[in-house]
């Protein structure tokens, strides 16, 4: 799944449903976020001062892992 997450700028406005209306009119149907997360503080940084990616992909993590193993579940009844 796509997340996106995004950080606004000191004294900016963000709002997710503006967000998503911007995708849905830039983008394809593929490419359009399944989750919105919009944060006011900096993201999670590695030792290196990059993004941590891990750290949020583990984060969001568990919002998906219901449907990838229900997924599983259906595709191994078909069988």
């Amino acid at each position: 799944a796509i997340v996106v997450v995004a950080t606004p700028k000191d004294g900016w406005a963000l709002e997710e449903g503006e967000l998503r209306a911007a995708c849905k009119m830039r983008l394809p149907a593929y490419m359009i976020p399944a989750l919105i997360d919009i944060r006011r503080g900096p993201l999670p940084r590695n030792p290196n001062g990059k993004i941590d990616r891990k750290a949020l992909g583990v984060e969001f993590a568990s919002r998906f892992e219901p449907d990838a193993q229900r997924a599983g579940e259906q595709a191994a009844a078909h069988r």
